[in-house]
């Protein structure tokens, strides 16, 4: 009697850790199963447009806000650097000819700088000092520059409706800015204005799209 006694407290020994082992081993999975598993984040600044169509080939670059007004630079006689720019960036109508071609020039440090196709060489420049705060004409300078500083670089901004915003680089949250209002048919010096606002809206949002030469 004794001896059956001491072999059923060895079999409940035995058993009463095989079922604790077992207990633990399926907590410890169900325990991994609720873990929450590591997610990937994307960097959009980093990854932004850096593989983005925009930079292959030549492009025009058109209002958002005034249909059929499109980007125009004049770098005649903008040959050397010249400290206040030189040259003309205004507007002009649709159909764009060659002075309203650029390329995207893709920069080192993540910016980029627009060149025009009629001026190789030819870059656009934006001045936004003093530009704190949003003003309803704009302000500031937009003209020509015959090399790449920090003047002539912009974050490039991807919108959600399909267009892109230019943000100087030099200073934040200035953006190139185009009033098309009166902009209605071609001229040969171009019309309207670009120049600077504080903040993106409908005026500083183009369609980058391509052209052929």
């Amino acid at each position: 009697m004794r001896n059956f006694l001491v072999l059923t407290l060895i079999l409940l020994a035995i058993f009463g850790c095989s079922s604790e082992n077992s207990a633990d081993k399926k907590n410890d999975k169900t325990s991994k199963n609720n873990e929450i598993p590591n997610q990937s984040v994307k960097n959009t600044k980093d990854d932004s447009v850096a593989v983005d169509p925009v930079f292959n080939g030549v492009k025009i670059i058109k209002s958002f806000t005034f249909k059929n007004v499109y980007l125009r630079m004049d770098g005649r006689n903008t040959n050397n650097k010249k400290g206040s720019g030189s040259g003309v960036v205004n507007c002009q109508f649709g159909p764009p000819s060659d002075w309203e071609k650029f390329k995207i020039v893709p920069q080192n440090d993540g910016t980029i700088s627009i060149e025009s196709i009629a001026f190789p060489g030819v870059y656009l420049r934006m001045d936004g000092r003093n530009i704190k705060s949003k003003i309803g004409k704009g302000a500031g300078v937009v003209n020509c520059q015959s090399e790449v500083g920090s003047w002539e670089k912009f974050n490039l901004i991807k919108n959600n409706n399909g267009t892109y915003s230019f943000e100087s680089a030099e200073f934040p949250n200035v953006f190139i800015r185009m009033d098309g209002s009166k902009v209605v048919t071609k001229i040969g010096n171009g019309s309207g204005s670009v120049n600077c606002q504080y903040g993106s809206s409908d005026w500083e949002q183009f369609y980058i799209e391509d052209v052929s030469l």
